[in-house]
């Protein structure tokens, strides 16, 4: 497995990227319009070019190619009162290690309440290998998941606690759960399996799922199995 994330992305420099991607600038003057909008910013000549890089994968390319679940993000950023949920999903699409991450992070909330980093890096190492590079990886996944508001944490302890973040609104849930397939490679979860799911620990989900939305469709399989499938 590769393609690890190893910057930690501030929720501040996630929404400048959203803001240049709903412009459907051409990708280079994309990269070049966030490079001027994160001008300001504390990041030194290499770290700026990292994060650059980072933040181009998550919303700047999927959005110069029209990829349709980036797509969906994009219209839907315009009534959206919280971005947050949506650099959830786009991270979760666009990062596979982020999707490790979160299911590293879940079980540890199952096994013991709590987060330690030093735990989650014990798991992301049994997943990547025991390279140093995953252990910054993992520091700093943790940090873009405080500013997310999916871990709530002292900046300077190891240990975090869950966080919360709503998507409750049943279209964006849908999404979320496109992308949570996305991640996963696979073609359909039950409704149960979606609300335990260890990526989902923070996310504060709607009672019920639309009949169709974005690119899936719900049905039932026998007595009270409701399933979300890719509507292809």
């Amino acid at each position: 497995m590769t393609g690890l994330l190893d910057r930690d992305l501030d929720v501040r420099w996630l929404d400048a990227a959203l803001r240049v991607a709903r412009e459907g600038l051409e990708l280079a003057d994309a990269r070049d319009t966030l490079a001027t909008e994160l001008a300001d910013e504390p990041l030194g000549a290499a770290a700026m070019k990292k994060t650059l890089t980072a933040l181009t994968a998550v919303w700047l390319r999927p959005a110069s190619s029209r990829n349709e679940i980036t797509d969906w993000a994009l219209r839907h950023s315009a009534s959206a009162p919280d971005w947050r949920p949506l650099h959830f999903g786009a991270l979760l699409v666009s990062q596979p290690s982020f999707r490790v991450l979160l299911h590293a992070c879940g079980r540890e909330l199952v096994a013991a309440g709590g987060v330690d980093t030093v735990a989650v890096r014990r798991r992301m190492r049994a997943a990547f290998g025991p390279r140093r590079t995953v252990d910054i990886a993992t520091q700093r996944g943790i940090k873009t998941l405080r500013s997310l508001a999916v871990l709530a944490g002292d900046p300077s302890s190891s240990h975090s606690a869950r966080g919360h973040l709503s998507a409750t609104d049943p279209e964006l849930a849908a999404w979320l759960v496109r992308c949570l397939l996305d991640s996963r490679q696979a073609e359909s979860m039950s409704v149960d399996d979606v609300i335990h799911a260890p990526e989902f620990f923070a996310l504060k989900l709607p009672k019920t799922f639309p009949r169709q939305a974005v690119g899936l469709r719900r049905h039932s399989e026998g007595i009270g199995r409701v399933v979300l499938v890719l509507d292809q």
